[in-house]
């Protein structure tokens, strides 16, 4: 698939789409829970990368638990993909 902004219009649609075989009024509700729930997860995504962007000391003073950090890497590309490892990863 090739790279979007995010919209969360386009993914509504699409789980309307896919669950078009039910009832779709019925799922009005549940939508709109799943969209703040999505906006809530990235809004605290982002700001859990720029918090630690280039503050590598911050992060493991505050997660020290996160942190195995692979020095050949650079700090911040490793950062930003633990921060979207969920989005990032091939399944």
């Amino acid at each position: 698939m090739k790279p979007q902004p995010l919209d969360l219009e386009k993914i509504e649609e699409e789980i309307i789409d896919r669950f078009n075989e039910h009832q779709p009024h019925e799922l009005q509700e549940e939508l709109d829970l799943i969209k703040e729930v999505l906006k809530q997860r990235i809004k605290s995504a982002c700001e859990f990368y720029l918090r630690y962007k280039d503050k590598l000391e911050l992060l493991e003073k505050e997660h020290p638990n996160l942190v195995e950090y692979d020095k050949n890497m650079k700090y911040n590309d490793w950062l930003f993909k633990l921060a979207f490892k969920d989005v990032l990863e091939e399944k």
